[in-house]
């Protein structure tokens, strides 16, 4: 379906907006469902759907308008007190959201809607009326796709196209083509249309192509002392031969309260059935679906009416027909059996559409005042502005070089103090001007966090398990970088704990548990680090069971599983290809998520570690860098060459005597601080003769929580820098992360130490 309004427009104006709008009000509907009560929640929660259907309206897109029109009844319901909220109206008006974030997709990539869109929002609007209509209870009919077009059957016509209208039809449509197709429409406004500014005699007499036309009360005429001549109260009926697509164009404001069927004049013949007759064996099809049908009587009615239009049907056949139908529940096998005794063409019924495809997640604003507050800005130029400010950065670290080339080149140590002098305050106006742009970079965790909320009421309901998701700390803020890269890492480790690590009430109930399972997403700012917590009171993890599988699957010899410990053991789920899981499922099973959750976190420079009591519970922490746009690294002299080892990794510096570095099994070890600390010498590692010196540089780092001491010829000093990945003929040389360029313009080799060791 293809949009008036101008394209740019949409994409700059509105895509952005209401993929924030949706996000709010999916997470305000999750909200009002763990608090029914809340008047405060169910009053926001109305507000922004009000506010999303004023913004498809403003941007002239009514099928958006007549969707969201819809839910906001429901809502209004809701709100109001006729309804209860309950677990399916959520499940409803989540599928509302998600259908306009796949729509606000399709707008942004494809520059229109998806074919479909006003009958899937036309069937969906009803299906949120039936709530209305039925106190509480959803009409489950509206969820059904209409019939393809190109079905000429009588049970896919709707129900109020009773056997009088029928007849009134095929009066009509009598001289017509069979071939020919024509639209049925139904028209019934809203009581409280008027207040609308809608007028829908005005509007039905613009209908083009019209054939046959009428106009009915809607319901049983009130008193004349309660009759509100305010309130609309009619139902229009009527038959045009205009194409569809100019009948969608003109009821595109009102898609809700229309139903547009498409027909021909064999559908309302029937082929070779007369009207009376075609009603009555489509009733006895329908009278057949029903589970505990009278197959012998309906059996005997549909022989009766085959052989009274003059057609043979073999009765056992018919018999076998109406049996498959009752357990079916479905007339297919009846349907199937007259296209063969009648000789009429019959299409199978193809699937439903599917509803859009859920979105990806996009970072919306916190609402409020807030909000209104607040300049978007597109991260493009967030990113120009980052990568100015690091050129700037490595400018401003130029100048010590040249203040001690002015001393000791030139000898002119007064212009080496006036450089520096200069230095000191370009190096203040820098840091806060770094600070100020890397705080435009950072959001709150709240962004990625807010996914969650959905995904463990989804899972948790799909696994009948009872889950209490807290979360803490959404306000600590990191990166853009990093917030981003986090999506996939948390949505393994929650799944992972949904599937594996919580049990199901009835095991928790036999262990005296709670039934309601505790997880918490948690984050902290620690220094220059996030750190993220995912912690469950589950079944924790059985480091032996873990053990005895990686030994299973060949992923450690017997002597390292000997050696473990528990911790280290339970940390064997790391490993690539490890899984408990005995069958694969759309949850886990396949061996991938944790090995990509610590694949992407050291990504990121940051470290995972695992923690589980048996019977208690588990814990992730994940510590990440706070920003990814400036590195901090130390530089070290190797070989007269500058390398830098990022400073996420760096422990201590140390000067220890030569001969406190001994040698035990052909490995060099030295004693510190009451700990061996093996000894790696990166001279050796980099193929350079070894260098006689009476004190060792080491520079003890951390990998995977255990120390190592790297020994460097000189430690030079640590400096912010701006890494770039290697690229060209470099790129994928292992142990290297990456380049940087000093103030001097020399290259800084940044190490991949856990790779090199």
């Amino acid at each position: 379906m293809s949009l008036s309004p101008d394209l740019d427009l949409l994409r700059d104006g509105f895509v952005p907006e209401m993929r924030d709008l949706v996000e709010t009000a999916a997470d305000a509907l999750l909200r009002l469902e763990a608090h029914p009560a809340d008047a405060v929640a169910v009053n926001d929660l109305f507000r922004v759907v009000h506010t999303i259907k004023g913004t498809a309206g403003m941007f002239d897109l009514p099928i958006l308008v007549e969707l969201v029109h819809a839910a906001e009844d429901l809502l209004g319901a809701v709100r109001e007190g006729r309804i209860a909220l309950n677990s399916e109206i959520v499940d409803d008006l989540l599928g509302c959201f998600d259908t306009l974030s796949g729509w606000v997709e399709a707008i942004d990539t494809a520059g229109r809607l998806p074919e479909g869109s006003a009958d899937f929002a036309r069937i969906r609007a009803r299906r949120y009326r039936g709530w209305l209509g039925a106190g509480g209870a959803a009409d489950t009919s509206a969820t059904e796709t209409p019939a393809a077009p190109d079905q000429p059957l009588v049970s896919d016509l709707p129900d109020w196209l009773d056997l009088p209208l029928r007849a009134t039809l095929a009066e009509v449509l009598a001289d017509a083509a069979p071939e020919t197709r024509f639209a049925l429409i139904r028209y019934s406004p809203r009581a409280e249309c008027f207040f609308s500014g809608e007028d829908p005699a005005y509007l039905m007499a613009q209908v083009p192509g019209r054939l046959w036309f009428r106009v009915v009360p809607s319901a049983p005429w009130a008193a004349p002392e309660e009759f509100d001549p305010y309130h609309c109260q009619l139902r229009f009926d009527l038959l045009s031969a205009a194409p569809r697509a100019e009948i969608d164009h003109l009821l595109r404001y009102v898609v809700a309260e229309t139903e547009v069927i498409e027909i021909g004049r064999a559908q309302i013949f029937d082929g070779p059935f007369d009207p009376v007759t075609a009603e009555l064996l489509a009733t006895q099809f329908r009278l057949a679906c029903a589970p505990e049908a009278a197959v012998a009587a309906i059996g005997s009615a549909i022989l009766a009416l085959f052989r009274g239009a003059g057609f043979h049907v073999a009765p056992d056949t018919l018999a076998l027909a109406v049996q498959n139908a009752s357990q079916s529940g479905s007339d297919l096998p009846l349907r199937r059996l007259r296209a063969v005794v009648t000789g009429e063409a019959f299409a199978e019924p193809v699937p439903p559409p599917c509803a859009p495809p859920d979105p990806p997640t996009v970072p919306a604003s916190e609402g409020g005042a807030a909000a209104d507050r607040a300049l978007k800005i597109e991260p493009a130029k967030i990113d120009g502005l980052v990568d100015l400010v690091g050129e700037l950065v490595v400018a401003k670290n130029a100048l010590p070089f040249l203040a001690n080339r002015a001393e000791n080149h030139f000898g002119s140590r007064e212009m080496a103090r006036e450089i520096k002098t200069h230095f000191a305050v370009l190096d203040r106006i820098a840091q806060e001007l770094q600070a100020a742009v890397m705080g435009i970079r950072m959001l709150p965790v709240a962004v990625v966090f807010r996914r969650f909320p959905r995904l463990v009421r989804d899972i948790s309901r799909k696994l009948g398990k009872s889950v209490d998701l807290r979360i803490e700390g959404e306000t600590t803020e990191a990166d853009k970088g990093v917030i981003e890269a986090l999506a996939d890492p948390l949505l393994h480790l929650m799944r992972n704990s949904l599937d594996h690590g919580i049990e199901t009430p009835e095991e928790r109930r036999a262990a005296g548990k709670p039934e309601t399972a505790r997880l918490v997403l948690r984050a902290t700012q620690e220094g220059d680090k996030v750190v993220l917590q995912i912690e469950d009171d589950g079944r924790g993890i059985d480091p032996e069971k873990i053990r005895a599988s990686a030994l299973r699957k060949g992923l450690i010899s017997p002597e390292t599983a000997a050696g473990l410990s528990e911790t280290e053991a339970v940390n064997l789920i790391f490993l690539p290809g490890f899984s408990t899981a005995e069958t694969v499922s759309d949850l886990s099973g396949r061996g991938v998520g944790m090995d990509a959750v610590r694949h992407t976190i050291e990504g990121l420079g940051g470290t995972v570690r695992l923690s589980s009591v048996v019977g208690l519970g588990t814990t992730v922490d994940l510590h990440l860098p706070l920003t990814l746009a400036i590195s901090k690294v130390m530089a070290v002299e190797i070989g007269g060459q500058l390398y830098g080892i990022p400073m996420a990794l760096t422990a201590e510096t140390v000067r220890m005597p030569a001969p406190t570095i001994r040698k035990v099994k052909g490995r060099e070890l030295a004693h510190l601080r009451g700990a061996l600390v093996p000894i790696v010498r990166l001279r050796e590692r980099f193929l350079l003769p070894p260098r006689p010196a009476e004190e060792e540089a080491v520079l003890v780092v951390r990998i995977d929580g255990a120390p190592v001491g790297l020994v460097v010829d000189e430690f030079v000093a640590g400096m912010d820098v701006i890494m770039k990945p290697m690229s060209g003929l470099l790129n994928g040389v292992p142990g290297y992360a990456g380049t940087a360029v000093l103030g001097d313009g020399r290259v800084l080799l940044v190490l991949d130490v856990k790779e090199l060791l």
